[in-house]
Parts: structure tokens; sequence; C-alpha cells
């Protein structure tokens, strides 16, 4: 009885010490792994990038990989001089030419410093676009990106990929209105990734079009630059350029009349001469005779003679230089070009010298008055007519 008492009173016996234990050793284990995982790479690639030596962290594959440690722990503290460091790093990574860098750019898309998200997208077109189909996705978020450079240079890299890139086309068109507000941003490349992805500029055409009208200065004067980028595209642009003929801003006026001259379809002849006839900006009429002496449409001729023949100072100089690029379409001109030879305006006088050369043998009967000018007071005048006369003569017969 007493030992059976003395057995019964013995502690009885617990799981929980050994649990602590176990729970003890995996603790010990887990932080040995992630000092050996995670914290010696990170220290590594810091130093690395403190000093900008990368030599010290070994093969490629293996610094990529430190540097991608350091950069995704570092976030926690990426202020003062941890943010140049990280940056650093991040440039580092950037430089890097092989695949071992790709894991770390992945990651750094994400990464809250925006200077790194920018230099990962980069990265994605000028050094990865075969790997399309894991980048396109993270370009498309990117084009939703905070940073206005990030989502400039996410468009770029999407560029870049060419057709693969196919897939995000609605996402850059979807982002090109509201990023109109800025300098660089989507619109700025989207005029050149389109075109290299090969889908979507006839729907940017009518969105940069649209843009034309928008009450902000800042929108329309970004919406001008993408459309005298587009080439050939803009001439789906004309009804909105033809519009912004009457624009009250004359710059906006200017544009229009200078791109509806390098688009070159002499429909936008009429539209021109309109503008022309009520013009006021003599930086705008300037621009107007040069886009209709572009298009040379021989329905410029007779405006341009009216206005050859006018009281105007710096209109009749003007006609006369559009009459001259116009060339021999311009034909019909030449009594009044010859008549202006001697006009009380130097620049009228050399003007119309010059055109009377650019039309041609054309302008033979225009001989006489040009021999004259060659005694004209002026060197200007009297070089144009020289000029003129080797021209319509073949320069055999003017020596």
């Amino acid at each position: 009885m007493p030992e059976a008492s003395a057995h019964s009173a013995s502690p009885p016996r617990t799981w929980r010490p050994m649990a602590l234990w176990s729970a003890g050793v995996l603790l010990a284990l887990g932080l040995a792994w992630f000092v050996a995982a995670m914290a010696v790479p990170c220290h590594q690639g810091r130093e690395a990038a403190k000093t900008k030596d990368t030599e010290r962290l070994g093969p490629p594959a293996e610094a990529a990989r430190k540097l991608a440690i350091y950069l995704l722990v570092s976030r926690l503290r990426p202020r003062g001089d941890e943010e140049a460091i990280r940056r650093e790093a991040a440039l580092m990574l950037f430089s890097m030419a092989g695949d071992e860098a790709f894991p770390g750019l992945q990651s750094a898309v994400s990464d809250p410093d925006e200077h790194i998200r920018d230099l990962a997208v980069q990265s994605f077109g000028m050094k990865y676009p075969e790997r399309a189909s894991e980048t396109v996705p993270l370009l498309i978020g990117a084009l939703r990106d905070r940073d206005s450079q990030v989502r400039y240079h996410a468009t770029m890299s999407l560029g870049f990929t060419g057709p693969p890139a196919a897939k995000a086309v609605p996402a850059i068109l979807a982002a090109i209105r509201p990023s109109l507000k800025n300098q660089y941003d989507v619109w700025l490349y989207a005029v050149d990734s389109l075109p290299r992805i090969g889908r979507g500029v006839p729907e940017a055409t009518e969105i940069f079009a649209e843009a034309l009208g928008d009450a902000d200065p800042t929108i329309r004067q970004n919406a001008c630059d993408a459309i005298s980028r587009l080439g050939p595209a803009a001439k789906a642009a004309m009804p909105e350029l033809e519009a912004l003929l009457n624009d009250q801003d004359a710059s906006m006026r200017r544009f229009a009349a200078d791109m509806l001259g390098t688009i070159g379809d002499q429909a936008a002849t009429d539209p021109l001469i309109a503008a022309l006839e009520k013009e006021t900006d003599s930086f705008s009429r300037t621009t107007i005779f040069g886009a209709l002496g572009d298009l040379a449409s021989p329905r410029a001729v007779e405006p341009l003679v009216r206005i050859l023949q006018s009281d105007e100072g710096d209109g009749r100089s003007g006609a006369a230089w559009a009459l001259g690029c116009l060339g021999p379409v311009a034909h019909e001109a030449i009594p009044a070009l010859e008549a202006a030879l001697t006009d009380r305006e130097e620049s009228v006088r050399a003007a119309a010298a010059c055109a009377l050369g650019a039309i041609g043998p054309p302008a033979a009967p225009a001989i006489p008055a040009l021999e004259r000018a060659l005694g004209d007071a002026e060197e200007s005048v009297r070089t144009a007519a020289a000029g003129a006369l080797e021209k319509i003569r073949g320069l055999e017969a003017a020596e």
C-alpha cells in the first residue's frame, strides 16, 4: 500500500516541454536560415552598392541574387543615405547583361522608389524583349503607375517589345488622354510604340485629334506635338487641324497650318486660303504661305497673286515666296512676279526674282526684267535675279 501511494504521487508526464524544445530548435534553424539566405546576402549587396564594387559579390548570378535580396529587404527603410545606396544597387542590377538579373528586376517593378521602378521597366524593353510573356503583364500594370516617368518608359518598353506586346494596346490607348496633362507620359512614346507594335495608330490619332479642342492649353499643345510625330497617319486628323486654323491662340493656328502643309493633301488648300485672308498675325501668315507652297496646288495661285498685288508689305513678299515654292505650277503668276521686280520693298523684289527662277523656263518672258534687276541697288535682289536667269536659261546660256 505505501509503495502504491508513493507511485501515485509522482508528477504526470506532459508534452509541453518537448513542444517548447522543438519550437526552440525550429526557431534557431529558421534564424540560421534567414541569416544565411537573407541577412548575409543583403549585407553583402548593400556594401557592394555602397562602394560601387560588384566584383566582391562573386559571379554574375550570385551578384544579381545578392543585389535583389538587398533591394527587397531594404524596402522597409528607404530614406536618407539608404535611398541613394538602393538606387545604386538597382543601377548595378540594371547594368547586368544576362538573364541572371531578370528576377530582381521583376521584383523591382513594385518597389516603393519610383527611380527603381523606372529602371526596371526600362530594362524589360531594352534587355528582355524576347521575354514578352513575362514582361508585358508587368508593363501593362506600370502604365497605371503613379509616376509619369515610369508610365512613359513602360510605353517605350512595350514598343521595343514589338508585336508580342499587342495585348497591351488597349491599355496604352486608355492611358493616352489622361497622360496628355503631363510633358513626359504615355502619350509621348505611344506615337512611336504603337507603330512598332503594329496596332492602335488610327485609334491614337483619333484621341489626339479630339484633344486639339480641349480647353486645357497643355493638353492641346501636347496633342499638337503628338500629331506632329505621327507621320502619314496624321492625315486622319485633317478636319480637326482645319478647324484649328480658326483658333484664338496664334501658336495653335501656326501649328495647324504647318501640319497641313506637312501632310501634303491639296484638299487643305481652300481652308488655308480662307485662313490667310483673315489672319492678322504675321508669323501665322508666313506659316500659311509656307504650307500653301508645300501643297503646290494650282488653286493657290490666284489668291497669292491678289496678295502680291496688294499694299501689304509682308504679305507681298510672303506671297511671292509661296509662288516660288509652287514652282512651274505658278506659271500664271509670271506677269505679276515680273511687275513685282520693281516693287518698293527689297524683300518683295528678291522674292519675286527667286520665284521666277523656281518656275524655270516658262518664265522666259521675264528675262528682260530680270536683266534690269541685275542693276538693282540691293545686293540681295541682284543675287536673286542672277540665280533666276541661270535657272531659266540654263547655266551655259547664263555664262
